[in-house]
């Protein structure tokens, strides 16, 4: 957007030089909304000044810059570009998310089926335990009754 583009007079070198920008800045180093949106603002006193200066000058940069931001959005969002690698990456590793989750609920799965085997197991000896212990203390009351 403020780059300087190679070839022109350096008055008229870039969108800014004409009255195009990203908007006001806020002060601070922060970027104003509008330049994180990336909405462009027109100053129409700073455009026509610049057309009435040098009207050809205004239509080479405006010439140069499109064809700039043209290449870019080509390299960008065309076949192979950057876009197109990022949905792939993303893609794959969603890919990938998905393997794990389903290798992880598997096992979360085989881990359910062991521990309920053990509390089955326990709750048996805890039965059986139980009835031996109902078993001991019948025989000891037998015993106290019998005043052995």
């Amino acid at each position: 957007m403020y780059e300087p583009i190679a070839g022109l007079p350096a008055e008229m070198s870039n969108l800014f030089d004409v009255g195009v920008s990203t908007g006001a800045p806020t002060g601070g180093g922060i970027s104003s909304q509008a330049s994180l949106e990336g909405l462009l603002t027109i100053e129409p006193t700073k455009l026509a000044n610049a057309v009435k200066a040098n009207p050809g000058g205004v239509q080479q940069m405006l010439e140069k810059w499109s064809q700039k931001l043209q290449t870019m959005v080509n390299n960008t969002g065309g076949p192979g570009g950057t876009m197109e690698a990022r949905v792939n990456g993303d893609g794959s590793q969603i890919t990938q998310l998905t393997t794990q989750i389903n290798n992880m609920n598997e096992m979360l799965a085989q881990r359910e089926k062991a521990l309920k085997a053990t509390y089955a197991a326990l709750e048996a000896v805890i039965s059986k335990n139980s009835t031996q212990s109902d078993w001991l203390t019948s025989q000891e009351e037998s015993l106290d009754k019998s005043g052995i």
